[in-house]
Order: structure tokens, then C-alpha cells, then sequence
């Protein structure tokens, strides 16, 4: 129970990290859309943040996994780029947002692993569960920051699939 409750606590400081993340990436970047995009993630991280208290809360004072009724957002990846893709210095996308988007990256990965990790070491089914729900959710906002790093570099590929193939000519 003690090591359940500790990746609880590490869990809900990642989460609150990276709420507090996309709130200043939302501050700072100056497209609209890719304003609200960060703030819609700062909504689900807080969300998750929330619940992660909650489970705590259960866990410290009813000594049981509480159960969770309602089930977590889950985004759906669009086609459309959300950050505009204007010319900034000879480079599509604004390099701010550009880096925004790198630590985004990078903050999502490290929460996937250290979930996928808390699973090994977690034995309660409920408790496992719900880390796999969260990572993928993780992952599917790794996908749209991926996608939209992407679109913003013109890298050749669309969520990790190229644009073009020069096979079968």
C-alpha cells in the first residue's frame, strides 16, 4: 500500500507540472488556436491531478482503491493543424511555439514511462487499470503534439506517417 500511495503522490505532482506547463505554453504562444490548445491540456492534466487526489484521499482513509464512476477525456487526434503555419526566419511556425511543443514531447513521454514503470510495481487490478487509461491518454496527446510539431516544421510526416514515398515508382 505505502509504495501504491508513493506513485499516487510522484503522479499527482507530474500532473500538476504539467498543468502548470501548458497553462505558461498557453500564455506564451501567440496563435490563437494554439493557445487554446495548451489550455484544453492543462484541463486534462488538472483533471487528472483531480483525480489522483481523490484516490489518494480514498486510500489514506478508507484503505481501499476508490472506485472511479466517471470515465477520463479522451482527445481525438484532428487533421487540421492547430498552430498556424505562417513563415517565421526562413522556418514554417513560430520557434516559441516550436519549443513549446518540444518540452510538451518530452513532459508526455517521461509521464507514459513512469506509468508504464507504476504498473510493474502496483498489484491492485483497479489501480492498473486506470494507468492503463491514463496512458492512453498520455499517448494520444503525444500523438496530436507530435502531429502538430510536425505540420509546424513541414518534417515530411503526418503523425509519424510520411507524406510521400518514393517505393513502388
Amino acid at each position: 500500500m505505502e509504495k501504491t500511495l508513493q506513485i499516487i503522490k510522484t503522479a499527482m505532482k507530474m500532473e500538476a507540472e504539467g498543468e502548470e506547463y501548458y497553462k505558461a505554453a498557453a500564455e506564451k504562444t501567440k496563435d490563437p488556436k494554439g493557445k487554446a490548445f495548451f489550455l484544453v491540456l492543462a484541463k486534462d492534466e488538472k483533471e487528472h491531478k483531480k483525480l489522483f487526489s481523490d484516490i489518494h484521499l480514498s486510500l489514506n482513509e478508507e484503505k481501499k482503491w476508490m472506485s472511479i464512476k466517471t470515465p477520463l477525456t479522451k482527445r481525438r487526434v484532428t487533421p487540421s493543424s492547430i498552430f498556424d503555419k505562417k513563415e517565421v526566419g526562413g522556418m514554417k511556425g513560430d520557434p516559441d511555439d516550436i519549443k513549446a511543443l518540444l518540452v510538451a514531447i518530452e513532459k508526455e513521454k517521461k509521464t507514459i514511462d513512469f506509468y508504464r514503470n507504476a504498473m510493474d510495481e502496483i498489484e491492485d487490478e483497479d489501480a492498473k487499470r486506470l494507468l492503463l487509461e491514463l496512458i492512453d491518454i498520455e499517448e494520444g496527446h503525444l500523438n496530436i503534439l507530435n502531429g502538430e510539431l510536425n505540420a509546424l516544421t513541414d518534417s515530411g510526416y503526418w503523425f509519424d506517417f510520411p507524406e510521400f514515398t518514393v517505393e513502388g515508382m
